[in-house]
């Protein structure tokens, strides 16, 4: 015979043949599938990210349903035993049914888990959280390595890192040396490295962090890249121009490279000042700079090459 049933308007409810039986789900307010909920004292296999209450004919007649003492875990933080408040049956609990659903008529309650404390002692989660980076270059298209092993030409895209219970303990990552390496500009050694948050550990959702580097490269501070040594002396009009520009493109990297190197000998002098020992950086960027110069001198003896055949050979 055909299921039929009946709601009374003070929220009793007469059965006849069979009714499909009405439950509260007890479900967190959020992230319910970061929880595990049990009833006290149940095996771990009956725990999922709600309860459901099946109510009774008792909790009916009294109006009002009673849950039992509830378990809440969340993988890093310690177990939290709560006791929920009672639920009224009234006129509008019955309104608010949810349409049949797995042969039951849900009724929905939404609980606070704010009582659950992290464990201080937790190592980080089984499935290690990952922090996913694009690494480019400027210019791009330079050659990535690891040790000797290419891993890509910039930018490089959706490669990760796990991050391990140490980086949570220290907040910091710091990559393996990568060497990026691109035609006309000096090699650039680098490590990706960020602030690593504590709080990290405990996210429930484990979708990658994601970070983007963006690496400058130094262009090369000798002249001769810029085709100074391929210089041709040809004389006719054509090509000493071509001559003049590159002499003079040299000269301009020289000029910005000699400037760098001073900026950065001082600096290196000024962190020196007070200290038992000189910055043994400070010669580095001045032996930088000196190159600089002759790299320059070079250049402009060049440029006053080629403008002396422009103006025999082009009549400029």
């Amino acid at each position: 015979m055909r299921s039929i049933w009946f709601i009374i308007t003070s929220g009793l409810f007469l059965v006849a043949c069979s009714t499909p039986p009405h439950v509260i789900l007890y479900v967190p307010e959020n992230d319910s599938k970061c929880y595990q909920i049990s009833v006290k004292g149940e095996p771990l296999s009956s725990r999922n990210g709600y309860y459901e209450h099946v109510i009774t004919k008792k909790e009916i007649e009294a109006l009002v349903a009673s849950p039992p003492v509830l378990m809440f875990e969340r993988e890093g933080y310690l177990p939290y035993e709560a006791q929920l408040a009672q639920t009224s049956l009234d006129d509008v609990f019955w309104k608010n049914a949810q349409p049949v659903l797995g042969n039951k008529i849900n009724h929905f309650e939404y609980v606070s888990a704010e009582g659950l404390i992290k464990d201080p002692n937790y190592p980080g989660p089984q499935e290690k959280l990952k922090v996913s980076f694009t690494l480019n270059s400027e210019p791009q298209g330079a050659k990535v390595y690891e040790g000797e092993n290419l891993i890509g030409v910039t930018p490089i895209t959706n490669r990760a890192y796990a991050l391990e219970s140490g980086h949570y303990e220290s907040g910091t990552f710091i990559s393996t040396k990568l060497t990026l390496i691109k035609q006309g500009y000096d090699p650039k050694e680098y490590r990706i490295s960020f602030d690593v948050d504590a709080d990290w550990k405990y996210r429930c959702d484990k979708e990658p962090i994601k970070k983007v580097f963006i690496v400058p490269l130094q262009p090369k501070a000798s002249a001769a890249y810029l085709g100074v040594d391929s210089y041709s002396g040809s004389l006719n009009c054509e090509n000493a121009k071509r001559d003049y520009t590159q002499a003079e493109a040299a000269y301009d990297i020289a000029n910005r490279t000699r400037e760098r190197g001073r900026g950065e000998s001082v600096a290196a002098g000024i962190i020196a000042l007070g200290s038992d020992s000189e910055d043994p950086t400070m010669g580095i960027f001045s032996k930088e700079a000196s190159v600089a110069v002759d790299e320059m001198n070079r250049a402009l003896q060049l440029m006053q090459d080629a403008k002396g055949r422009a103006s025999k050979y082009c009549g400029d």
